[in-house]
């Protein structure tokens, strides 16, 4: 009887000291923890009633976690047949029955595509009139798979039926001191966001400090503001003693999941917030700064150089603007926010101007902001740093949405050989919901 006590008491004592080693894992798996949130390298605390979330770089994705992407549609042609020939796509979006609608700037109209990519109307031409465009075309998603085709050089937005019948317009000309600078449509309201510019001179200056982020109706009426977010001053000065401000910080914005994530790039550090204005949470990453270096210059100054030659301008002028320009000593510490699959944030990283060839230099923007890299970094809806995610294509003008099987789709567009303009959907795999 001794004996069965003491090894009675001998299991007890083993089961009690396995318990205590297995109960961090059974507290995990009760509260919904994953083993990558085990693993998550940074802190989270909350400050009055703001999550803060502090990264330090290690990725919570190990090996084979990170997102595949395979191509799935293609539509786009070099020759052949006109309704799948495209001359300058700026807009595309995927409709819930699989559809893909794109808009093309130079020959004014939006193509409707079934999911095979089988053209399957047209809308639109070229003019002023009801139903015809002028130019660049923004494409965004409303209720019922209504279209907002958004005519920027005629200055109004086409309201267009899912099945490609032109139902009206509104006018989107600048007023009361702002212009639009660029559309998002809200999934989670089926209403539309619009950033709004001060024009300088125009507003007071307190206000011109200042760009509006305001969520409007999808006939155009304004319903409330979201978000002030600061403006960045690029050029100062005056006449002849303006100067060119290289690569200054400016600020950026997304909508997730019915949230607004802000962020201004001069520092890693994403804003959070709900549309009443309350900060949710604040999320940084910890990185060194990617410095701007005398080699950067010199790739820049070689191909203004370049450019003056083509265009017939002196060596003197050439030399003139060059001494306009003032360089920031670091590049910004990102290129632009995303909002990603399955409540994710991707954040482009930037490519330094040493690392460009001389036909990847543009030849107009690139005075005022840096290129994005091809990859990107991946944060989960809690903030919490995953790793880096390399997208096939930059995303220009693209959307992630779900098939009727569940499986996370982007579409975007492309250039292939010789420069064509394709529009591309592609299925993403390893998202873990």
């Amino acid at each position: 009887m001794a004996r069965y006590r003491s090894q009675r008491h001998l299991i007890v004592r083993l089961i009690a000291g396995m318990s205590i080693l297995l109960l961090p894992l059974i507290v995990a798996a009760c509260s919904g923890r994953t083993d990558a949130a085990v693993r998550f390298d940074g802190t989270m605390r909350d400050s009055a009633g703001v999550v803060l979330v502090e990264n330090h770089g290690t990725p919570m994705w190990r090996e084979g976690d990170v997102w595949t992407f395979t191509r799935r549609l293609r539509i786009g042609v070099a020759d052949g047949d006109s309704t799948c020939m495209f001359g300058r796509l700026t807009g595309n979006v995927t409709l819930s029955d699989g559809r893909v609608v794109v808009g093309d700037a130079q020959y004014h109209n939006v193509r409707f595509f079934s999911p095979e990519g089988v053209h399957l109307s047209t809308q639109g031409r070229e003019g002023a009139g009801p139903g015809e465009y002028g130019g660049f075309i923004d494409l965004l998603l409303g209720p019922g798979d209504t279209i907002l085709a958004v005519d920027r050089r005629n200055r109004r937005a086409n309201v267009v039926s899912p099945d490609g019948k032109w139902l009206g317009s509104f006018p989107t000309a600048p007023s009361k001191g702002y212009w639009i600078a660029s559309w998002d449509d809200d999934e989670t309201t089926s209403q539309i966001v619009s950033l709004m510019r001060p024009i300088r001179g125009e507003v007071a200056p307190e206000d011109n400090r200042f760009q509006l982020l305001i969520r409007r109706d999808f006939q155009g009426a304004f319903l409330d503001t979201l978000a002030w977010l600061p403006t960045t001053a690029f050029v100062t000065g005056e006449g002849d003693a303006q100067l060119v401000h290289l690569y200054r910080g400016e600020s950026h914005y997304d909508l997730c999941d019915g949230m607004i994530v802000t962020g201004h790039s001069d520092e890693f550090r994403l804003v959070w917030q709900r549309p009443d204005g309350t900060v949710e949470r604040i999320v940084k990453l910890d990185r060194e700064p990617l410095a701007f270096t005398e080699e950067d210059q010199a790739t820049l100054h070689r191909r203004i150089d370049a450019m003056a030659q083509e265009t017939g301008v002196t060596r003197e002028e050439a030399a003139e603007f060059k001494s306009r320009f003032r360089y920031e000593s670091t590049y910004p510490a990102y290129r632009q926010l995303l909002c990603g699959p399955a409540g994710t944030l991707l954040v482009q990283r930037i490519r330094p101007l040493r690392e460009l060839s001389e036909e990847e230099l543009p030849s107009s923007w690139l005075w005022r902001v840096p290129l994005g890299a091809d990859e990107w970094d991946v944060f989960d809806r809690e903030g919490r740093y995953l790793g880096v995610a390399p997208l096939p294509i930059p995303p220009h003008r693209h959307a992630f949405t779900r098939d009727p099987s569940g499986a996370w789709l982007m579409s975007g567009l492309e250039r292939g050989e010789f420069d064509v303009p394709y529009a591309g959907v592609w299925q993403i795999e390893g998202i873990k919901q």
